[in-house]
């Protein structure tokens, strides 16, 4: 009977291998980059980063950290969630309109639209899993329809929410909470045996050369906590503005690109599995201090969607570099050993001289 070498040396096992020092380099480097990006908004106006101006950057800090986390949070599951941004925007609009339309307090409004984001993504990880389809192409058609739902709920109406709570007052409070939830997951998702569970559905090899199954609880599940966390995206920024009224078409454009951008930017492999543990706040930060600084300078608004298109493209390069230096050269008890065609065996003496 030949030896089932295959079973001694699983090949998941040796995959899920990676090297996180490329990480931590990398987040290095982002450290380097708020910086400069602080010091260029410091040096067109002192005052964006103090008093009640830093309050409403560190709220508006905390929605695209956590929107950014949702994108991260997809495509570490290999199940990218392209409607996260659409469920920011329709969340916060939910929340107006319940609040508007119903005796309600404002607590029950914000429950119930993180109830319908949350279940927003349990459709989509059970249209995944039941068709077998790829994630990017059912969130695709999810942010084409959440659109339309926010263009019926809003229809012109103004949806003002009640003055309280006023989120200026906890506005450290908020984004070092919005933070902790990124990092707190950044770090839970770099333990080997989680790594493990969400990466099962990546391929190991050339990306180009296929995909896994994107069925299973692990699919549904990230795509429910991505939607969680977009939707909580969506809570902060109405909180903040005190309005369930929607941005303009090419604002929600900005941010779903400023979110997805600043995943990849982060160190989430477009790829699934691998992911940095400070990165996407990090990155999520440096984008949006980026986007001030041109608001700041009154920079036409093409060339900020043309900034964060190149951000996604950066932030591909990024995943490239991941993926590279990522996974440590297997040593000699990692790979399998060959076995030779049967009729090669020899079966006779003289065979052996």
């Amino acid at each position: 009977m030949e030896p089932d070498f295959a079973g001694q040396f699983p090949s998941q096992e040796v995959a899920t291998r990676d090297r996180l020092a490329v990480h931590v380099a990398w987040e290095a480097v982002l450290l380097i980059g708020l910086g400069v990006t602080a010091a260029l908004v410091w040096s067109r106006s002192n005052s964006a980063l103090s008093g009640d101006e830093l309050r409403d950057q560190l709220l508006i800090g905390a929605s695209s950290v956590l929107l950014a986390s949702a994108f991260a949070v997809s495509l570490r599951a290999a199940a990218p969630n392209l409607a996260a941004g659409g469920i920011t925007v329709a969340t916060a609009v939910l929340t107006g309109y319940v609040f508007q339309h119903t005796t309600l307090p404002l607590g029950a409004a914000c429950g119930i639209a993180a109830g319908a984001a949350a279940a927003a993504g349990l459709v989509l990880g059970l249209i995944t899993v039941g068709l077998r389809a790829p994630t990017w192409a059912v969130s695709l058609g999810a942010a084409a329809l959440l659109t339309a739902a926010v263009i019926d709920l809003a229809d012109g109406e103004t949806l003002t929410l009640a003055p309280e709570p006023d989120l200026t007052r906890w506005a450290w409070v908020v984004f070092g909470g919005a933070a902790l939830v990124s990092i707190a997951g950044g770090a839970l998702a770099a333990t080997p045996r989680f790594r493990t569970v969400i990466g099962r559905y990546r391929v190991d090899r050339d990306p180009a050369a296929g995909r896994g199954s994107p069925a299973g609880a692990t699919v549904v599940g990230a795509l429910v906590l991505s939607a969680l966390l977009a939707g909580g995206a969506g809570l902060v920024a109405a909180l903040h503005a005190h309005s369930g009224n929607p941005p303009g078409d090419r604002a929600t454009w900005l941010i779903t690109v400023a979110g997805f951008a600043a995943a990849l930017l982060g160190g989430t492999s477009v790829h699934g599995r691998r992911g940095g543990v400070f990165g996407t706040v990090l990155a999520a930060s440096t984008l949006q201090l980026l986007l001030l600084w041109l608001t700041l300078g009154n920079i036409a608004e093409w060339i900020q969607l043309t900034v964060l298109g190149g951000a996604v493209v950066l932030g591909l390069a990024v995943t490239r570099l991941i993926e590279g230096l990522g996974t440590p050269a297997p040593d000699d008890f990692d790979r399998p050993v060959p076995i030779p065609e049967e009729e090669t065996y020899p079966t006779r003496y003289i065979d052996l001289m």
